[in-house]
């Protein structure tokens, strides 16, 4: 992991940052991959029974393929979503015009189950890259990450989106 060759608090935020997309990352691999085992070890056990019920396969092969499609999904992020990401937020600063948090609730039958951020990265061309990690550590990394970079707006409202979608530049300080 190459570092950042500012202050080592900016540097200290980037590796909390990134530690903690990684840890939120393994999670949810983590969850697909329990969907995908159950849902073959339900099939297995309902293809050996004497009478098959068809609803409860059709169940089954929807788990699996669900969960197929959602480590397509991680994969594709791992891959090529997150290292771009990185990769601006270290080599291109200058070019980020808006950075903020958005939470994602995980409240599955109305248990908090627990809380999530996004950090959404806005650039001067108009492209929107978003990192998942846990809401202490991004307020912390867009804090110290705006103080180096005094350009960036930052924090949602709906009057920044509606600039960022008339023309990034209007958002620059």
């Amino acid at each position: 992991m190459p570092k950042l060759k500012t202050n080592t608090s900016l540097n200290s935020a980037y590796i909390s940052l990134r530690k903690s997309c990684s840890r939120y990352f393994q999670l949810q691999f983590l969850i697909v991959i329990v969907m995908i085992s159950l849902g073959i070890f339900w099939l297995s056990m309902l293809v050996s029974e004497t009478e098959i019920n068809k609803a409860l396969v059709a169940i089954s092969l929807l788990v699996i393929i669900s969960g197929i499609y959602a480590l397509s999904g991680l994969y594709f992020m791992m891959k090529k979503d997150i290292p771009t990401a990185f990769n601006i937020l270290m080599h291109q600063g200058d070019d980020i015009v808006w950075i903020y948090r958005a939470e994602l609730q995980m409240m599955p039958f109305g248990v908090d189950v627990f809380h999530r951020g996004r950090l959404h990265i806005c650039t001067l061309s108009g492209e929107v890259f978003m990192l998942r990690a846990s809401n202490p550590i991004i307020n912390r990394f867009i804090n110290t990450y705006t103080t180096k970079y005094e350009h960036i707006t930052k924090g949602y409202s709906i009057a920044n989106q509606q600039l960022f979608d008339i023309d990034p530049k209007l958002l620059i300080k």
